[in-house]
């Protein structure tokens, strides 16, 4: 996923011009994904630590 939000964003640098709006909420919403994906990974690990205690 992280893969595809950076792939996005030089996309938009490359074609030198302003995003369009689908663009911009495209990459909003890659952005909010892959926010997510990194808080559930700190919650696992966040209780994984509290239960091995």
């Amino acid at each position: 996923m992280e893969f595809k939000k950076y792939q996005l964003i030089l996309e938009f640098e490359e074609a030198n011009r302003p995003l369009t709006q689908i663009e911009k909420k495209g990459l909003a919403v890659y952005s909010i994904e892959y926010l997510k994906a990194g808080l559930d990974s700190l919650e696992r690990e966040y209780c994984n630590r509290r239960y091995a205690q």
